[in-house]
């Protein structure tokens, strides 16, 4: 049994409402900042979101819902944070491009003809991938980036706030 296609939407607006509130009025120190060079900063998040949410998820649910041929174009998000320069972004710029690509996004799922999301094409190794797949996954994601986001913020405060953390409880 699938969730409906409204449940997500409802999800999405809520958390474009969250990501507005976690990336909202920050100076360069805070959103540059990372615990160590193998992580990432709130600036190279919201890039990622942007160009996730316009060349991944979006793209792949209407390359289904549309059942266009062949396969949707490829895609490497870990290797654009350095093709694409993320840590030399404008933080600004990026909050209002990933404004922009959500309400796209919210705008497109609103045109969905739920009976299409059964549309599916096949994954050279994955397998057959149709909209729930993408509905889900990129839910998934958001849920995912929330919580990086969301650690790296609580990281922040651990390492300038000047005061121990430990009243507040622990983080697992």
């Amino acid at each position: 049994m699938n969730l409906p296609l409204e449940y997500f939407i409802a999800r999405f607006e809520e958390n474009f409402t969250v990501f507005k509130g976690i990336f909202n009025d920050l100076n360069p120190g805070l959103y540059n900042w990372k615990q160590s060079d193998d992580k990432w900063s709130l600036l190279e998040i919201i890039c990622h979101l942007v160009d996730e949410e316009r060349e991944d998820f979006r793209r792949r649910l209407q390359f289904v819902v549309n059942n266009e041929a062949g396969q949707p174009p490829g895609i490497n998000p870990v290797q654009w944070v350095i093709e694409r320069s993320y840590s030399t972004q404008d933080y600004e710029s990026k909050i209002k491009e990933f404004i922009n690509e959500r309400q796209a996004s919210l705008e497109f799922l609103e045109t969905i003809d739920p009976a299409t999301l059964d549309n599916f094409y096949e994954h050279p190794s994955l397998g057959k991938l149709n909209g729930h797949h993408f509905l889900n996954n990129w839910l998934a994601h958001d849920y995912l980036h929330i919580k990086q986001a969301t650690r790296l913020k609580y990281d922040l405060l651990s390492a300038r706030g000047g005061v121990g953390l430990a009243y507040a409880g622990t983080w697992k």
